[in-house]
């Protein structure tokens, strides 16, 4: 005999048969429907409640959840790296700055490459201006400082001053490793030879190079 309190309804597709229960006599609240799908040889194949897909719903946004989460702090810390980069960087360049208002002559130089480097070495204390960028190549490799920053605002700097003259100063780098060791002034060539390929990998024409080349070359060539 059918239980009044039940209905029970077959639904056939090509996967089997989906079999819905519904029992009353209970609140509202605890209503429960059942969904079995069967394969054609009678075995279960799915049952799924409304209670049990709503703890996979619920799962499902927790994992999102904490997934924006990480994203939101990786967002954040990214952030901060980036600013730290850009603070020991600037903190450099401001050193530097002070550096030549008290060396009138040598930043008069640096804009000018009027003369040539070698008799003025000692006398502007240039081994402290080459000082600046060897700190910052240390820097880079802990990668502590940004590349793209360290060549806006260093640049100009350091490729005119390692080109003039014919490149003048690496030849004096050359004499000091002979005298001193290889290692020496290793982040002011290192540091040059990256910003020149950077500018080469961007399409980086600065006028002021060329000029300077220009002028440093016909220096040179009075020697």
């Amino acid at each position: 005999m059918e239980n009044p309190h039940s209905h029970n309804m077959a639904i056939g597709n090509s996967f089997g048969t989906a079999t819905a229960h519904c029992y009353h006599g209970c609140s509202q609240a605890d209503v429960e429907y059942e969904v079995m799908l069967k394969q054609p040889d009678g075995d279960n194949f799915l049952l799924l409640k409304p209670g049990r897909q709503k703890m996979v719903d619920i799962s499902i946004l927790q994992t999102v959840l904490i997934g924006i989460g990480a994203l939101i702090a990786w967002l954040q810390l990214r952030r901060m790296n980036l600013q730290a980069k850009a603070d020991f960087t600037y903190r450099v360049y401001d050193d530097l700055l002070k550096w030549l208002s008290n060396h009138k002559e040598c930043r008069k130089w640096i804009f000018s490459l009027d003369t040539l480097l070698k008799p003025n070495f000692d006398k502007w204390e240039f081994d402290d201006y080459l000082g600046y960028f060897e700190t910052i190549w240390s820097l880079k490799k802990k990668r502590l400082v940004d590349k793209e920053i360290v060549y806006d605002i260093l640049s100009d700097y350091l490729i005119s001053v390692y080109e003039a003259n014919d490149f003048e100063l690496k030849r004096i780098i050359d004499k000091v490793r002979d005298d001193e060791g290889k290692d020496f002034y290793e982040g002011v060539e290192n540091l040059y030879k990256e910003m020149k390929q950077y500018e080469s990998k961007k399409g980086i024409v600065k006028r002021i190079h060329a000029d300077l080349a220009k002028k440093s070359a016909s220096n040179r060539a009075s020697e």
